[in-house]
């Protein structure tokens, strides 16, 4: 029988769910593109993966029930306001499903639950849904050295763009064509949206000038 463990602040607090986890879900998502390209048709070009997320159904019992797998547990109250003030605190909890894989930082993305008053027991079923927290890695930058730096792109003539050209966007154009054209490899696509800061690649705006990658050698067909 598997158990979840959740935690709060590098387990400052933590709640050992007693009830047997009988129903849970794991998904894994990917992001995925389709162009339609004038050379090759339809295409599916695999992007980066998407967050995880977690949905749990279970039950805080008011009974000590035999099957139970831990002892001393909060009442349903209790766990419904621990979870409740998680969720409100704006920081990501760490949730661990015992002989599993799983064992992430995530955040309370949603927190159902209700009384199951028809046998009397006075339980809580509830539902819990989960989304994989993404730490972010802020690079610090000396102000002075930044300001530099921007001073030297300024003046005039001294923009450098490591060797890449330009291209404007014309009807019909795609990513992945511009990739093959340019770069001598469709598969390098993601590269010009980055460059760009293009986040919808099926969504081009006509007239654009977009900057192109360095054409690589070790990257190119064949």
């Amino acid at each position: 029988m598997q158990q979840c463990i959740l935690s709060f602040e590098e387990r400052k607090e933590v709640l050992e769910l007693p009830y047997p986890l009988q129903e849970w879900t794991l998904s894994s998502p990917h992001n995925t593109y389709n162009f339609t390209t004038i050379n090759t048709g339809e295409v599916l070009a695999i992007g980066k993966k998407n967050l995880k997320s977690i949905t749990i159904n279970s039950v805080f019992p008011a009974q000590d029930y035999p099957f139970l797998l831990s002892k001393n547990y909060p009442e349903p109250e209790a766990c419904v306001q621990m979870i409740e003030k998680w969720k409100n605190s704006g920081k990501p909890i760490r949730v661990v499903i015992v002989d599993t894989d799983i064992n992430y930082a995530m955040a309370i993305e949603d927190f159902s639950h209700g009384m199951e008053s028809m046998d009397g027991s006075k339980d809580v079923s509830f539902t819990l849904s989960l989304i994989e927290y993404s730490y972010l890695n802020v690079e610090r930058t000396n102000p002075k050295s930044a300001k530099n730096k921007k001073d030297l792109k300024d003046r005039p003539g001294e923009e450098k763009d490591s060797g890449a050209s330009r291209h404007k966007i014309k009807q019909g154009d795609t990513l992945w064509d511009l990739s093959d054209k340019y770069l001598g490899n469709p598969r390098r696509w993601q590269e010009i949206a980055k460059l760009n800061n293009i986040t919808n690649p099926r969504t081009l705006q006509i007239g654009r000038e977009l900057k192109l990658p360095a054409k690589d050698s070790k990257n190119d067909k064949g």
